[in-house]
């Protein structure tokens, strides 16, 4: 898949990648971070790509979750 298609996928679901991140973590620049760091590990990911849409709904949501985690993670180890 070329890069222009990959983009085009990427932003078909960069509204509901925020969506899960700010409900995770409530605050729009960790959402921000988180979802700009969900697209960026999906972009390299090839599974991603030539999975259906379903398959991809549920590594966008698995990876928005692990990206989220980590964002408060480390706000919390910045914090202390």
């Amino acid at each position: 898949m070329v890069t222009k298609q990959r983009l085009s996928v990427l932003q078909h679901y960069e509204e509901l990648c925020y969506s899960i991140c700010i409900y995770l973590v409530r605050c729009d620049k960790l959402a921000a971070e988180a979802a700009k760091n969900t697209l960026l590990q999906l972009a390299a990911c090839d599974a991603f790509f030539a999975a259906a849409d379903t398959e991809q709904k549920l590594l966008l949501r698995k990876e928005s979750i692990r990206c989220s985690l980590e964002a408060l993670k480390a706000r919390i180890n910045t914090a202390s």
